[in-house]
């Protein structure tokens, strides 16, 4: 089964006394496992959930998907340049968690 998490990053153009944020795009995931637990939910929330600063990302949602999904960038990527060459982050959950452990 795979799942689809979608992030919202933003800058911060001040300073960490006096911030200035702004968003900047964000990040698109797609992770495959067996099954899909609360708990494992909440340990990707927790990786794709950073803040410093500087700099934020926080998940915006997430959706069940199939094997044939594009993201709209991917399919923005499609139709104006033939291919994608800035593809989401695919991989599998249990990789996902040693890369970022």
């Amino acid at each position: 089964m795979l799942l689809y998490f979608y992030t919202q990053d933003y800058e911060n153009y001040g300073t960490p006394e006096d911030p200035y944020w702004k968003p900047k795009g964000g990040s698109d995931y797609i992770l495959e496992a067996d099954e899909w637990t609360e708990e494992m939910i909440h340990k990707i929330v927790g990786i794709v959930n950073f803040a410093n600063p500087m700099f934020e990302s926080s998940l915006i949602g997430y959706q069940e998907v199939c094997k044939e999904f594009k993201t709209d960038f991917e399919q923005m990527q499609l139709e104006h340049d033939g291919s994608i060459e800035f593809p989401a982050n695919r991989m599998k959950y249990d990789e996902m968690q040693k890369l970022f452990s």
